[in-house]
């Protein structure tokens, strides 16, 4: 879960979240970070920073973000009073992350200003490798007379944040029922793209 902190009277604040609680090994997690001054005064040379959470590799940052060695920066000149704003970063989950391991991510807002009056704030995530695919099947007409022909729906969903490649759909049937190839649609499936089933 998100936290921010910083001292009692500060020139900035800042929140980071990531767009999934649990996460699988060898899936993609982005990070929202958003950054403000609540105070009257605008605050110069302003520069935020993330270190990419350990287990994790660097995929892209917004808006002008780079890495820095291990961390991501980006230069946000100066924070007017009042003002505010959202950065972005993404990261890959290592394929071997265990079940449980809990991923920490941080961000830090520091200025020129005042160079102690920095904010920082942190989220987790915690490694869970639920495999992301689910399985819907559907048969009509329900019920079947002897020597009717039944057509099945299968709907595979991909839950997960990444495509996934070179997926096989593989039906089990009862003897009581017969497959004609070349009439009937063989199940195989290829890509499944993350978001809604299909």
């Amino acid at each position: 879960a998100p936290s921010d902190s910083s001292n009692s009277t500060p020139l900035v604040q800042v929140s980071i979240e990531a767009n999934h609680d649990q996460v699988g090994p060898g899936e993609l997690l982005t990070y929202t970070l958003t950054f403000g001054n609540p105070a009257r005064l605008d605050v110069p040379n302003a520069v935020m920073t993330a270190p990419l959470p350990a287990g994790t590799s660097f995929v892209s940052a917004s808006d002008g973000g780079s890495r820095n060695g291990e961390s991501i920066e980006w230069s946000l000149g100066t924070i007017t009073a009042g003002g505010a704003g959202r950065r972005r970063f993404t990261v890959l989950v290592n394929e071997g992350a265990v079940d449980g391991t809990v991923i920490t991510a941080q961000a830090e807002v520091h200025h020129s200003a005042a160079p102690q009056d920095s904010a920082r704030a942190s989220t987790t995530n915690t490694v869970q490798s639920v495999s992301p695919l689910t399985l819907a099947l559907a048969a009509n007409p329900d019920p079947v007379r002897p020597g009717e022909r039944v057509i099945y729906t299968m709907t595979v969903a991909n839950s997960g944040s990444v495509d996934l490649n070179g997926v096989v759909l593989s039906v089990l049937t009862p003897d009581y029922l017969s497959f004609r190839p070349g009439v009937d649609a063989a199940p195989a499936i290829g890509i499944v793209g993350a978001g809604p089933g299909r």
